[in-house]
């Protein structure tokens, strides 16, 4: 039989074989998420414990000079913290200037008392832009929708013109005609007020228009509330710049709310941070499909009866060992094989009625059976021999080609060999001098047992 021993360059990957190393090194993935995650998580406990040496300083070290700047600083910052939240929340930040619905009424108003028409409309002007609005809405509706209200209504009163004109912006033309309503209702309800002070007057809507526009006084009011965080942004860092380490540390600490008496005990007080023990989980479970998968490719190691036949031309005659497969590796070959279920006495019985075959059917007059390098065989391989023998079948057990002289002179023309090799044990490298040395010996190779343990 002539065996390619050269042995192949030809790159195979058996992506069947690869998925079911993953799940039997399921466990090397798991120790490297582990791993991972609680390093990841003890940089983020040093890095917390105050990795700059600054963590036992507190403002009685600081003269009062410092302590002023970390207030200051402290100030601005929880200043920007706050607008931060208001232009997050705010609807007025939320429309789009560039196509806006925008409804204007006009109010024109009569005086009935000593009091100006002009003066009665900047009463009204004053009761919707100083939050007048508020106090009418929260009887009826809730607060939040008197504080939407009022941020998306303004109000203007040319002087002496006895007009006020009112500007309700709105997502839609319903927020606009809804807004509309309350403000006339709120009107009514204001009008009661202003009499019972003992200003009559009159009022009446002489324009109502609602359109869909481009408005310029809302972009530069959306401009000129992001200019102020550039501002408290800018001055924030002006404040940080002048600080020292110590003070800096100090800071951070009151941003993040730890007392004095946290400091004395801070390892108690620092929680590890769940994102960064899953991130580390993470890039743990990567990092243990790198190593499994490198490992695979380079490791050099005999694989599966696929990549044997396709690199050396040799039949693979059967695998064995499967029936004794535990944990992880069992689960691999169920569920990537689909292996049968069977015992071990029918896997042997296989097996040998198999080589019975091969020993017919190619007229052999000795069976030769190499072992891996251990002294003794392995209990799989000493069995099939036994059984064999008991057949009347010529059958010798020797070691590994490869590495042992003495088992290479006992090998004659007559003998056929079949190699047994070691699943993810033997390399392919003695696989290749194996054939190389039957080859020279003008020895016929039969076949491959793969051994599973």
């Amino acid at each position: 039989m002539d065996n390619n021993c050269s042995g192949s360059k030809e790159f195979t990957l058996d992506l069947k074989d690869m998925f079911a190393d993953f799940i039997r090194n399921l466990h090397v993935i798991i120790v490297c998420m582990v791993i991972f995650a609680v390093a990841l998580s003890g940089l983020k406990y040093i890095r917390d414990l105050g990795g700059n040496g600054t963590l036992s300083y507190s403002r009685d070290d600081l003269t009062e000079e410092e302590n002023k700047a970390i207030d200051k600083y402290l100030e601005n910052y929880f200043k920007i913290e706050e607008y931060e939240k208001v232009l997050e929340e705010s609807e007025l930040m939320k429309l789009n200037s560039g196509q806006v619905h925008k409804l204007t009424l006009l109010y024109h108003f009569e005086s009935e008392s000593p009091l100006k028409a002009g003066d009665i409309a900047e009463m009204y002007e004053n009761y919707v832009n100083n939050g007048g609005m508020e106090e009418y809405l929260s009887q009826d509706t809730a607060e939040d929708k008197g504080v939407f209200c009022q941020e998306l209504i303004t109000a203007s009163s040319p002087e002496d013109s006895g007009c006020l004109k009112i500007t309700i912006y709105g997502k839609d033309e319903k927020s606009c005609e809804d807004n509309g309503q309350l403000i006339k209702e709120a009107f009514n309800s204001y009008k009661d007020h202003v009499l019972s002070a003992g200003y009559g007057h009159t009022f009446s809507v002489i324009d109502e228009s609602l359109l869909v526009t481009v408005d310029t006084d809302l972009y530069q009011e959306q401009v000129e509330r992001n200019d102020m965080m550039t501002t408290l942004s800018q001055d924030l860092w002006t404040k940080y710049s002048v600080l020292n380490d110590v003070q800096k540390a100090v800071a951070e600490r009151e941003i993040q709310n730890i007392d004095q008496e946290a400091q004395d005990n801070a390892a108690q007080n620092i929680q590890i941070s769940k994102g960064f023990a899953l991130l580390g989980a993470l890039a743990g479970f990567v990092f243990g499909i790198l190593v499994i998968f490198v490992k695979y490719l380079f490791g050099g190691t005999v694989k599966s009866a696929a990549e044997i036949e396709k690199m050396y031309d040799i039949p693979v005659i059967c695998e064995v060992g499967k029936t004794n497969l535990r944990g992880l590796k069992k689960i691999a070959d169920k569920l990537v094989y689909k292996t049968p279920k069977t015992t071990v006495d029918e896997e042997r019985n296989f097996v040998v009625t198999k080589l019975e075959k091969i020993y017919t059917n190619f007229d052999v007059e000795k069976l030769v059976l190499t072992n891996v390098r251990d002294d003794k065989p392995a209990k799989e391989v000493a069995k099939m021999a036994e059984t064999l023998k008991e057949k009347n079948i010529n059958c010798e057990i020797i070691k590994d080609l490869s590495f042992d002289a003495q088992s290479i002179s006992t090998l004659t023309k007559d003998s056929k060999v079949i190699l047994v090799e070691m699943v993810k044990r033997n390399k392919y490298s003695e696989v290749i001098e194996q054939l190389k040395i039957c080859k020279e010996l003008k020895v016929s190779v039969l076949g491959v047992i793969l051994l599973h343990q």
